[in-house]
C-alpha cells in the first residue's frame, strides 16, 4: 500500500509539474506505467484541462512513454500520433476514420469501407501492433466483412476484444475463431438475431471471458450452437434478455462456468442456491453482499455509482426492521467502508444508522463510541467504532 501511495503522490506531482509547463525546457522520456498513470490524470477533464494532443505527439520536454489508450473520443490525429509509443491496450474510435478518403476503400460493389489494416499501420507502429493485447472497437459495420481476419495478419497477440452497440453482431463477428490466443470477448449492447457466427466462438481454446451485457438474443443463439466452451469461467449477461431458463441450460452445456453475472435481469432475484456456480443476482442476503462486493472491484465505468445506488436501496429494504440471521456483519461494513471512500458519505447514511440502531436500540452515537471505546482489538467492533464515528459527524442521531 505505500509502495502505491508513493506511486499515486509521483505522478500526481510530474501532472501538476506538466500543467505549470516546468518540463518544456527538457528533453527525456518517461518511463512506463507511470507515463500512464500520469497521462490519466492529464486527461482527466475534471482535474485537468492539459492538452492531451501535445502529450500524444511527445511536443512537451518531458516525454511520456504510453502503452494504453482507454479514452475513445481521442480526435484522428492523436490517434496518428499513437505510433510514438508502444501501445498494448486501445480504445479505437473508427468514426473519426469514416468517409476520410485516405482511409476508405472503394468496393466492386460501388460501395466503400474503412481500410482497417491502413489505420492500424498508421496508427500503431510494428512493436505496437506485436504487442497489442487488448481491443476496444466501434463502427465495426464501416469494415469490410472479413475484418477480424485483416486484423488477426497484422495484430496476432490479441487477447482481449471488445465491440459494443452493434446491430446485427453476428454479421461482424465472421473469423472470430482465428484469434486463437483470445481469452476476453465484449460484445455490449450488441443485438443478434441467429446464431450466425456464434458457432466460431467454440473453436477459440483460451476463451474464458464473455461480456454480452445490455445485449440482446445472444445466450438464446449461443443455446442453439454445439459444443462446450470448454474453459469458459465468466460471462456477464448484467441488463441483457437472459432468462431463468437459459441460466439453468448455460450452466448445463459449460460446466467449466464459475461465475455469472444477471444483475438487473428477469433473474435479479431469482434463488439458484441449487447451481455450483456462483449467480451474481440480489436473490437473498448473502448474494446481495457480494453483488455489492462484485460491483465496487469488478464493475467499471458510469454503470459502477448506478448499480452502487440500486444495491444500496436492497440492502436497507433488508434491515429496515431488523438485522436477518446470518447475516455477514463483517463484509457488511467493509463493504460500507469502500463505498464511502469511492463515492461519499450519503451513500451509506440510512444503513449504517439503522443496522447500529438495531445493534444498539434507545443508544445515541456518542454512547455506542463510549460502549465500544474498549474493544480496540476486536476487529468487528472496530469497523462498529467507526459507523458511529460517522454517524456523530453527520449529526445522524444526537
Amino acid at each position: 500500500m505505500l509502495v502505491n501511495s508513493l506511486f499515486n503522490l509521483s505522478a500526481k506531482k510530474v501532472a501538476q509539474c506538466f500543467q505549470e509547463g516546468r518540463y518544456e525546457h527538457l528533453d527525456i522520456t518517461l518511463s512506463t506505467p507511470i507515463s500512464d498513470k500520469v497521462y490519466s490524470l492529464l486527461t482527466d477533464t475534471d482535474i485537468s484541462d492539459f492538452s492531451h494532443s501535445r502529450v500524444i505527439a511527445q511536443k512537451t520536454g518531458l516525454k511520456l512513454k504510453l502503452t494504453n489508450i482507454d479514452d475513445y473520443s481521442r480526435f484522428r490525429v492523436d490517434m496518428e500520433n499513437l505510433n510514438h509509443h508502444n501501445i498494448q491496450s486501445l480504445d479505437l474510435n473508427l468514426e473519426k476514420f469514416h468517409d476520410v478518403a485516405d482511409y476508405m476503400i472503394k468496393t466492386e460493389e460501388g460501395g466503400k469501407h474503412l481500410d482497417i489494416v491502413g489505420i492500424f499501420k498508421k496508427c500503431l507502429n510494428e512493436n505496437s501492433r506485436t504487442n497489442l493485447k487488448f481491443l476496444f472497437i466501434n463502427a465495426y459495420e464501416f469494415l469490410p466483412k472479413n475484418w477480424i481476419e485483416l486484423i488477426n495478419e497484422i495484430i496476432p497477440n490479441l487477447q482481449r476484444l471488445s465491440c459494443f452497440w452493434v446491430k446485427d453482431a453476428g454479421d461482424g463477428m465472421n473469423g472470430i475463431n482465428l484469434l486463437r490466443n483470445l481469452q476476453v470477448l465484449s460484445l455490449r449492447g450488441c443485438f443478434f438475431d441467429s446464431r450466425r457466427n456464434l458457432q466460431q466462438l467454440f473453436d477459440l481454446p483460451n476463451l474464458r471471458v464473455i461480456d454480452v451485457s445490455h445485449s440482446e438474443g445472444f445466450i438464446k443463439h449461443l443455446l442453439l450452437c454445439h459444443g462446450t466452451l470448454k474453459n469458459l469461467k465468466f460471462i456477464a449477461c448484467r441488463n441483457s434478455d437472459i432468462d431463468e431458463d437459459e441460466v439453468r441450460e448455460l450452466v448445463s452445456k459449460h460446466p467449466s462456468l464459475e461465475e455469472i453475472d444477471v444483475l438487473e435481469t428477469s433473474c435479479n432475484i431469482e434463488d439458484f442456491s441449487d447451481l455450483e456456480i456462483t449467480v451474481i443476482n440480489l436473490a437473498n442476503n448473502r448474494s446481495i453482499l457480494r453483488a455489492l462486493d462484485y460491483v465496487l472491484n469488478r464493475v467499471t465505468g458510469n454503470e459502477k455509482e448506478g448499480l452502487t445506488d440500486r444495491i444500496m436501496k436492497r440492502i436497507e429494504d433488508v434491515i429496515r426492521d431488523d438485522i436477518p440471521e446470518g447475516f455477514e456483519e463483517d463484509l457488511f461494513w467493509r463493504l460500507m467502508m469502500k463505498v464511502e471512500r469511492i463515492f461519499s458519505e450519503s451513500k451509506i447514511h440510512f444503513c449504517q444508522v439503522r443496522f447500529l440502531c438495531h445493534l444498539y436500540p434507545d443508544e445515541s452515537s456518542a454512547d455506542i463510541l463510549r460502549i465500544l471505546e474498549d474493544h480496540q482489538n476486536n476487529p468487528l467492533l472496530v469497523k462498529r467504532q467507526w459507523a458511529a464515528q460517522m454517524a456523530l459527524k453527520n449529526l445522524s442521531w444526537i
